[in-house]
């Protein structure tokens, strides 16, 4: 194993480079979704030297965060929207300790949200079509008259919402003020007169209130905010930002892909706009980490500041990667004292978790991998939006954390253990498929480089043969007493090795990676030659949406051997 020291004082280091990339770009299928699903999950605050109170877990301080500030000084600006959980978030309110302030905040996430403009906009095209059914018939159909009513009642409640939900911002913008005018009158003259030409006016000019729900940027704001579900957003008035992004610590900020894209930025942050929010509040400060394998943009965007760890969606990157990204943090963050940190992936959530929680113990101000990922999740989340936790949640990312605290604890990542996989293992495959393993394919990846496939084939879909109990082609057997289906490889491996398991059967779910269940591992960190991974440490099966095809019983289990003990005989694992 190499001596290593983290950088901990790095002002007299070189410089970090103006822009850094690590591999080459790859060619992947792009989703419309975020980086990771996540199950909720909350935990202590255990950063070093704190106190627990900067958790994010909740909504932060009762201060106004962004919108009080004003302030263009990127650290004082920062360690405000630090303290009070990293935005004024929701609809102009501050994020709130008080049971009144989480209820007009979700009550703002639910007047402004994408489902709820659309069924005002189709209210108003059916009185619309009312008014000219009522011109028709002259006004004397009673029933078009009632439905009328029924649709000025619910604008009259969804204006109060707004109002109860917005405060006093409500009547500083004039098209909602606009819009409590039309709907005031409209209802009103709805119910003193039935007749008329007045009536019919006055109706007719709700089509303004499409107007503003319908407006562009607030329809842009609503479907970003869908996207980014609950995680915590940089919303500050006064600069018209409103950001998925999200200040972990005070010099720490994670955040989703920055797009440049017409049609992405309709949903995710628009270059522009994270260029513009940077400079503002962290100019010729900062510096920005692409961890994106699938994708790139110009440095000069960013006027060069840039550094780029190419990492798989879903999936982690190398030690030694994850290292030397830590190196690169340092170097910057120890440089001058008001520099920040600035990483993102796709979503902002598995990959960004990943760094980040690698950099919270690099930079000791954590002691734990768990501890550091649950400050990094708590700090995601809003949790006035949603239960759903925003933090690193696939086991592999969250055992590669784990084995970078072992790593600085150990001194150094240590050099690559050869060894020869002899056998994967699948247990608990009952309603998997067939139900013998005999419909599973596998790739093997070591350093990222695809070694094998099989069995037999690199074909999805392709019937693998061994439909029943002990039946054996060579390479796959299956134990019927047991339940337990064997692949054997004796395959040599050393240092990250990634494996994946693909099912021809259509009942069984894909998941990331468009792969039934996978997982990461590095031979350094094998114990007694076996590698065990229940269904909760496998990628994909620990979702709860999937546990209806694996059941708790679902594992897998790698058998190795090695190199340096291997003789001549081999042994049996079937």
């Amino acid at each position: 194993m190499s001596s290593y020291t983290p950088l901990l004082d790095g002002r007299d280091s070189e410089a970090a480079a103006p822009y850094v990339s690590y591999n080459e770009p790859t060619d992947e299928d792009e989703k419309f979704e975020d980086d990771d699903d996540a199950d909720e999950r909350s935990g202590p605050d255990e950063r070093v030297g704190g106190t627990g109170d900067d958790s994010g877990g909740g909504g932060g301080g009762d201060s106004s965060g962004g919108d009080s500030s004003g302030s263009s000084s990127g650290g004082d600006f920062a360690t405000l929207q630090w303290q009070n959980g990293g935005a004024n978030d929701g609809a102009s309110l501050p994020a709130s300790k008080s049971a009144w302030g989480r209820f007009r905040a979700k009550l703002a996430t639910v007047v402004e949200s994408l489902w709820f403009r659309g069924v005002s906009v189709l209210l108003v095209l059916l009185d619309v079509t009312l008014v000219l059914a009522s011109i028709k018939d002259d006004f004397k159909n009673e029933h078009i008259h009632i439905a009328s009513s029924v649709i000025a009642c619910y604008f009259c409640v969804e204006i109060l919402l707004r109002i109860v939900a917005h405060g006093r911002q409500f009547f500083l913008n004039k098209w909602d003020v606009l819009d409590l005018v039309i709907v005031a009158a409209s209802t009103t003259l709805n119910f003193v007169y039935t007749a008329g030409k007045l009536i019919v006016l006055i109706r007719l000019l709700r089509l303004i209130v499409c107007v503003r729900i319908v407006n562009q940027a607030q329809t842009l704001k609503a479907t970003r905010r869908l996207v980014s579900q609950n995680k915590r957003r940089f919303v500050h008035k006064e600069g018209k930002f409103d950001l998925d992004v999200c200040y972990i610590t005070e010099r720490i900020l994670a955040m989703s892909w920055p797009a440049t894209d017409l049609k992405e930025m309709t949903y995710r942050n628009p270059m522009a706009e994270v260029v513009r929010f940077l400079d503002t509040f962290h100019s010729e400060h900062y510096r920005v980490y692409n961890l994106c394998a699938e994708r790139a943009y110009s440095p000069d965007f960013f006027h060069g500041r840039v550094a780029r760890f190419e990492i798989d969606d879903h999936n982690v990157g190398p030690l030694e990667l994850l290292l030397r990204a830590c190196e690169d943090m340092q170097r910057f963050w120890a440089a001058d004292p008001a520099n920040v940190l600035v990483v993102h992936c796709k979503g902002g959530k598995g990959r960004t978790g990943t760094v980040i929680g690698c950099w919270l113990l690099y930079s000791q101000q954590f002691k734990s991998a768990e501890a550091a990922l649950q400050f990094f999740g708590g700090r995601r989340t809003d949790y006035t939006k949603g239960k759903k936790f925003q933090g690193v949640e696939t086991p592999s990312q969250s055992r590669y954390v784990g084995y970078f605290e072992r790593v600085l604890r150990e001194g150094g990542v240590p050099a690559p253990v050869p060894y020869v996989l002899r056998a994967v293992r699948v247990h608990g495959l009952a309603g998997v498929g067939r139900g013998d393993g005999s419909d599973l394919r596998y790739e093997v990846k070591i350093d990222r480089q695809k070694v094998k496939v099989g069995p037999d084939s690199s074909l999805v879909g392709l019937d693998f043969g061994g439909g029943g109990g002990g039946d054996d082609d060579g390479d796959y057997s299956f134990d019927s007493a047991s339940g337990v289906a064997t692949f054997t490889l004796d395959l040599p491996v050393s240092g990250d090795v990634n494996i994946l398991f693909f099912c021809s059967s259509p009942n069984v779910p894909r998941g990331y990676c468009k792969a039934s269940f996978y997982f990461w591992f590095h031979t350094a960190f094998l114990e007694d030659n076996r590698l065990f991974l229940d269904r909760q440490h496998l990628d994909n099966p620990h979702k709860a949406k999937t546990h209806d095809c694996f059941s708790p019983q679902f594992a897998c289990e790698l058998l190795f051997t090695p190199q340096a003990q291997l003789s001549s005989s081999s042994s049996s694992y079937r």
